[in-house]
């Protein structure tokens, strides 16, 4: 099999996966959390992948969840300290 996988994927998707693996990853990149579901067995290092790009992705997305929620915030009148 080959070293790949799905980022962010679909219910269908991760339903027809033999293993998937769920990274909390924060603003500013720092794994908080790592849960792997499913019978299928993974390799040290296509986990440590999985990870690190769990890492460099989830990061990036983090800052543009926070940039909208202070966006929204700002329209709602409410402090952006409080996101």
């Amino acid at each position: 099999m080959g070293e790949c996988w799905i980022v962010d994927p679909t219910e269908d998707e991760e339903a027809c996966a033999a293993a998937c693996v769920s990274v909390g990853v924060s603003l500013s990149g720092r794994v908080g959390a790592v849960l792997k579901d499913g019978m299928a067995s993974l390799k040290p290092a296509t986990l440590l992948g999985m990870i690190e790009t769990a890492r460099r992705l989830g990061s990036r997305r983090v800052e543009e969840l926070h940039k909208k929620l202070n966006e929204v915030g700002e329209e709602l009148g409410m402090l952006q300290e409080s996101f």
